[in-house]
């Protein structure tokens, strides 16, 4: 008789299988659909960052085929005076040679002689002459 009775109570206390069934499948619906949401909403994130990058280069494109003429166009400009730069370089330096030679103390005597028929006291000039057919 005693026996009994406890199996009674733990029988009427334990929960009802039947009612909490039906509460799982629906659980998990929602999570599966909470869960495509989820997917669908990362899906048009990453859609929306691609069509956006897409846009980006494009006008970056755009950009660099507007910008490469103008800069071809410069880097000849640069080419021109740089050779005008060495050439004017060339020209510094030999008037500048030319200078220091014009102008320096001990070599006036022979730019003199150079540039004028004046000759130094102690040199004898010397004229070379065509020998004449009738000398022959």
């Amino acid at each position: 008789m005693y026996a009994s009775k406890p199996r009674r109570q733990l029988q009427s206390i334990q929960p009802q299988r039947q009612s909490q069934r039906p509460r799982q499948p629906l659980r998990s619906r929602q999570r599966v659909q909470q869960q495509s949401r989820r997917q669908n909403g990362v899906l048009i994130e990453l859609g929306i960052q691609t069509s956006v990058n897409c846009l980006l280069v494009g006008v970056a494109i755009a950009a660099i085929t507007n910008l490469l003429p103008t800069h071809i166009s410069q880097q000849e400009q640069i080419a021109e005076i740089r050779t005008e730069v060495a050439e004017a370089e060339y020209r510094v330096k030999t008037l500048h040679k030319d200078f220091d030679e014009n102008f320096d103390a001990y070599e006036s005597q022979k730019l003199i002689q150079e540039h004028s028929s004046k000759v130094d006291a102690n040199q004898k000039r010397i004229i070379w002459l065509k020998p004449t057919p009738a000398a022959e």
